[in-house]
């Protein structure tokens, strides 16, 4: 089941994100693929992310932790789940003609993953619900809950520069 919740965070708490992860001076990290490894081929694969909770390294702390950590646990009481298991922003870059990017699933076992959007921009984001493929389109400061198992992917924007959400994922 997706669920979406318009203005998720209360105004001035998005804000404050907004402006960081929009502005000049936040560390973005460079991925030859943003949604898997498998394939670096097509030059609209890539984008940006930045590590806020990594399952895979547990130990390396991005200087925004805290930052972020009052906006995990709101999504985590949300959706009712006991432990975060990752999150990080991404960033995919605008794109000449229409991209969809690889199909992935979050993990192989069962989690809630989640996707709060950030900027004003296109780019939906799909999800594969029994054999449907289901649109969700971004809007400023929605968030997305569904079962992180299921198969799903995003498009590069076309209309704007940028398309930057905090991606999570729970159990």
């Amino acid at each position: 089941m997706i669920k979406e919740y318009n203005n998720f965070l209360n105004a001035s708490y998005f804000k404050e994100i907004s402006n960081l992860l929009c502005s000049s001076s936040f560390a973005w990290y460079y991925n030859k693929n943003i949604s898997s490894k498998e394939n670096d081929n097509n030059i609209n694969e890539h984008g940006f992310s930045h590590w806020i909770v990594n399952q895979k390294n547990p130990n390396a702390m991005t200087p925004y932790r805290d930052y972020f950590m009052p906006l995990l646990l709101m999504i985590q009481d949300c959706v009712k789940k006991d432990k975060i298991l990752r999150a990080r922003a991404d960033m995919t870059m605008v794109s000449t003609e229409k991209f969809i990017h690889d199909w992935h699933k979050d993990f192989d076992y069962e989690n809630t993953a989640t996707i709060l959007y950030i900027n004003e921009t296109d780019g939906e984001t799909v999800i594969l619900e029994n054999e449907i493929k289901k649109i969700v389109e971004p809007e400023v400061n929605k968030l997305v809950v569904f079962n992180g198992n299921l198969v799903h992917t995003g498009h590069s924007p076309i209309k704007h520069k940028r398309r930057i959400l905090i991606n999570s994922n729970y159990e």
